[in-house]
């Protein structure tokens, strides 16, 4: 079971996939209301494993996996 997903969205940031709130250009709105920078390079990575925790969340009814 997975309880916490971090990811370096920047050389200087590493990010809990769990707090992030919505993508900006070229960073990242937390739910605390912080920005974090995105690197362009890791968008696309962060962007897809989003997406699969979305799924995971959605077929269990909200509950963490």
């Amino acid at each position: 079971m997975r309880e916490y997903e971090f990811m370096m969205s920047h050389q200087s940031f590493v990010v809990n996939l769990y707090c992030i709130e919505k993508f900006a250009d070229q960073a990242l709105i937390m739910k605390n209301g912080d920005t974090v920078y995105l690197a362009q390079k890791r968008t696309a990575a962060i962007r897809k494993r989003l997406m699969q925790l979305a799924n995971e969340l959605g077929q269990d009814g909200g509950k963490r996996v």
